[in-house]
């Protein structure tokens, strides 16, 4: 009885989240490129597109997981949603915004300018949230622009627009921005966070020569125990990548040893400590 009991209130719980699943409905999801092209035009709404791989699991997750969940449907509603194969009819696509990872899920105006991404998979409540980001940082761009051209002297505007323009792919353009904010003397925070953006970018490439430099600026202008010690943390992973391998292991320490760097933080360092004194062994 108490067998049939649990096995009834299984089959009630999954008939409420089949019920809630359908309430939600779902993405209208397109496969048409030129259609989805046309469609932002017309609504001046960004691409969502869903680059996923048929032997990804991750993408498969996302597919039954996330995009039924009620929060990701009402989300995506701000955007023209689009799936593509990576391995099929959006391989040129995928090559087109760097797509390595799978699920990636790229966001991109009408004209296909690259905006921002979502690489990997995310449970549904986080996911939800990073669209409605999206949204809104892709809303805000324009109105930091003008600001920064009325007020060049906008700190924070300044600083949010460089961000923007990393994430964007706009490197030359940040880093323009970013030297007239040098030139001035902009405050010490609003440079840390840019200067922590555009060496993730180079990391991210795995031009870790590039990312390095970044990293040192970050710690030039603040002494944030989380910012400090993630620079250190990055700046190891960069000298462990070139094979600076004492250097790499005296950033991690100083991970370790900061008595403000967060825990998870604190963690990897250690795991890192911990394999490289294997190596050596």
């Amino acid at each position: 009885m108490r067998l049939n009991r649990w096995m009834l209130a299984g089959v009630g719980a999954l008939m409420i989240a089949q019920a809630s699943v359908a309430m939600a409905g779902s993405i209208p999801w397109t496969s048409n490129w030129t259609a989805a092209q046309a469609d932002a035009r017309r609504t001046g709404r960004l691409i969502m597109v869903d680059f996923f791989a048929d032997w990804s699991l991750y993408s498969e997750n996302l597919d039954n997981q996330v995009f039924p969940d009620a929060s990701v449907v009402k989300a995506a509603a701000q955007f023209v949603p689009i799936r593509l194969n990576a391995d099929a009819q959006g391989r040129q696509l995928a090559q087109k915004y760097g797509v390595t990872d799978f699920p990636t899920i790229a966001f991109v105006d009408a004209a296909g300018n690259f905006v921002d991404k979502i690489v990997g998979f995310e449970p549904a409540p986080a996911f939800a949230k990073e669209l409605d980001r999206i949204e809104q940082d892709a809303k805000e761009f324009p109105l930091l622009q003008r600001r920064v051209k009325a007020d060049p002297k906008d700190t924070p505007a300044a600083a949010r627009l460089a961000i923007d323009l990393i994430q964007r792919g706009r490197i030359d353009e940040a880093e323009t921005l970013i030297r007239s904010m040098e030139t001035r003397g902009a405050a010490h925070p609003e440079l840390a966070l840019t200067y922590q953006r555009m060496g993730d970018y180079y990391l991210d490439a795995d031009r870790v020569k590039s990312a390095a430099p970044w990293y040192r600026k970050v710690l030039s202008v603040t002494s944030e125990p989380a910012e400090v010690s993630s620079a250190h943390f990055k700046l190891g992973v960069c000298d462990i990548v070139m094979k600076n391998t004492e250097a790499g292991e005296a950033e991690m320490k100083s991970v370790v040893d900061n008595p403000g760097a967060p825990a998870a933080l604190k963690d990897q360092a250690k795991q890192v400590l911990l394999q490289l004194k294997k190596k050596k062994s």
